[in-house]
């Protein structure tokens, strides 16, 4: 028996906050916090969660929203959808009116785990599908996806770990109308999370990989103690809308956003000779876009900043007059920042492609050495990119950007660094570059419940031991680059930190803690032995034939053997404070990251 459904009833301009994977802040300057004030929208998604309709037949069910309403037929046992004998539940989306309809398998994931679904699919004509695995609650994102091709039967496998705060489903969308899919065999197991996006080519890690945003530059001309090796351009009013805010040339000698970017680059370079800038392109102009009919959603950035150009030549020029101004300076060019959350970007994925194009042909034909990173996305991001890419926008790229944001909880940032490593193995591109290119230990409220967070509460990770796990793993799982936002501080209400103190000189604990990080592991391979077993990491830090220990628990206190170093063993904690003889070969260990060496030398060469 065939079912038809076509639910729906009317909802409020709130339907793209509740159901859409793009979210919509309150006005603030600081884009640290654009996922990390998603919880001033749950009471107005729990008014409207019950618009969201389920059918359940058997175990797959049917989820579906809109108005007017999606139409769509589920059959349970469907006979002509037989593989091996075997009958198939069958799933055809007929019109998404203003909406959605996507089979799934309700809460069936569990926060902090890693799973392998495996599914045999088969639609009536080729068509693009994603098996992803997503919250149950808002923001409703992907935690992991796989985005493939169907005609024949396929089988489809997805390895991910559900990194969120709350229950998940396994979840199947067609991208197109009217195509009849059949659905056979699906399992779902546990497994070990290291498996999941496992990287094995690292490189040496250099001084380019410890980043940092300066905000404030004018305020004061300082320069952090750690000496970052990238400095990330955005926040600093240098968008394309305040670059060129008029149909005419950039004027370099009278507008102030232009003489900004210029003092960032000149100040750069005066106190690093070989920094690496990331310049974010991006934020169209309104005479450009045209006014966006809710101010790109009431973003601060500008009302028309989240549209496309309407010609794409004034793009191209846009680029072009840059890439010349800055060649050799500026070699990495970041598209857009956050493209999935939509006061950035409130078009499709496939409408950046020609931009990320366009950018690619401009700066490559200026300068070969320039890189195409992007399209940048937050953590809750990873179905914006994977529909991206399965429109061929990865031809165009050098790496990809993400906000993964350590918060207090960094393992599960981790993970999400890990999913999304898996997604670029399974769209074939799987040793292209990850760039973590805006993160900090403020709360990460698509990972943690933020609302329970005080400074006095002792059950959350300490900042400064959070930054340490963060960034040693991020450096143990290969990630190109790690910028901090911001050195002046940004979010503090959400629990984050800045690095250095209100004269612009001192550096705070944190400051310190980036500075010891980098002895550690600068100038060398840094790659996982243990990841999270049982709450121990175990990181080893390799230059030449001398092998360090960083060890760290992210659980209770454990305890590591250290057999391979004997005679002349010393450790240092993060927070410094100088090496130690090592007395014992059994080292117990807790938030706090140590390091373990045979020689003091085998730190820092």
């Amino acid at each position: 028996m065939t079912y038809l459904f076509s639910h729906g009833r009317t909802i409020s301009v709130f339907r793209e906050i509740i159901f859409g994977l793009r979210l919509p802040t309150p006005s603030d300057r600081s884009t640290a916090s654009t996922w990390h004030r998603a919880l001033y929208f749950w009471p107005i998604a729990w008014a409207f969660v019950n618009h969201c309709t389920a059918t359940e037949i058997d175990q797959w069910q049917v989820n579906s929203w809109g108005d007017p309403a999606p139409v769509f037929a589920h059959q349970r046992v469907d006979g002509t959808c037989a593989r091996e004998g075997t009958r198939s539940t069958s799933f055809r989306l007929v019109s998404r009116g203003n909406g959605d309809a996507e089979i799934t398998l309700a809460s069936v994931l569990e926060p902090r785990k890693a799973y392998r679904f495996t599914v045999w699919l088969r639609s009536s004509s080729p068509a693009p599908v994603e098996v992803f695995f997503r919250r149950d609650a808002f923001p409703y994102e992907a935690t992991a996806i796989r985005s493939t091709k169907i005609s024949g039967w396929t089988q489809v496998s997805l390895s991910g770990i559900h990194a969120a705060s709350g229950p998940g489903s396994v979840r199947i969308a067609i991208r197109r109308e009217g195509i009849a899919l059949c659905i056979n065999s699906a399992s779902l197991v546990s497994v070990d999370p290291t498996t999941v996006g496992a990287n094995n080519v690292f490189g040496k890690l250099d001084n380019r990989f410890f980043g940092v945003h300066l905000n404030r530059l004018g305020r004061h001309n300082g320069w952090p103690t750690f000496n970052p090796g990238t400095l990330r351009l955005w926040d600093t009013g240098t968008t394309w809308a305040q670059l060129q805010p008029l149909n005419t040339p950039i004027d370099w000698q009278r507008n102030p956003n232009a003489q900004r970017l210029d003092y960032y680059v000149n100040h750069g370079l005066a106190k690093h000779p070989g920094l690496q800038f990331i310049y974010t392109l991006g934020m169209t102009p309104i005479w450009a876009g045209g006014k966006h009919p809710r101010n790109c959603n009431n973003s601060s950035y500008g009302p028309s900043v989240c549209k496309k150009p309407a010609d794409a030549e004034s793009w191209r020029q846009h680029v072009r007059t840059l890439g010349r101004r800055y060649k050799g300076a500026i070699r990495v060019w970041e598209i857009w920042n956050e493209a999935d959350a939509w006061i950035h970007w409130d078009e499709t994925p496939e409408d950046l492609i020609l931009l990320v194009q366009i950018a690619a042909q401009e700066l490559k034909a200026i300068d070969p050495n320039n890189q195409i990173i992007g399209p940048n996305i937050t953590g809750g991001g990873l179905r914006f990119l994977s529909q991206f890419l399965a429109a061929g926008g990865g031809a165009y790229l050098d790496g990809v950007s993400i906000h993964a944001y350590v918060g207090r909880v960094p393992e599960l940032s981790l993970a999400q660094l890990r999913n999304l490593r898996q997604l670029l193995r399974d769209a074939g591109l799987g040793e292209m570059p990850i760039w973590n290119t805006e993160t900090a230990v403020s709360c990460n409220s698509l990972l943690e419940n933020c609302k329970t967070m005080k400074p006095e509460d002792q059950s959350a990770l300490s900042g400064v031991d959070a930054l340490a796990q963060g960034l040693i793993g991020n450096a143990a799982l290969g990630v190109k680059s790690f910028v901090y936002y911001t050195w002046e501080g940004a979010a503090l209400e959400y629990g984050n930190l800045p690095l250095v103190d209100p004269d612009y000189q001192v550096p705070t604990k944190a400051g310190l803690i980036l500075w010891t990080l980098k002895t550690w592991l600068g100038g060398a391979h840094v790659r996982y032995r243990i990841a999270n077993q049982g709450g121990l990491s175990v990181v080893e830090v390799i230059r030449g034939s001398n092998v360090a220990l960083v060890l760290w628990s992210s659980g209770p206190p454990a305890t590591y053997d250290l057999a391979e170093f004997t005679t002349g063993a010393r450790y240092m904690r993060a927070s410094g404070g100088g090496s130690h003889p090592l007395v014992s070969t059994h080292l117990a260990v807790g938030p706090e990251p140590v390091i373990v060496f045979k020689s003091l030398d085998s730190t820092t060469d």
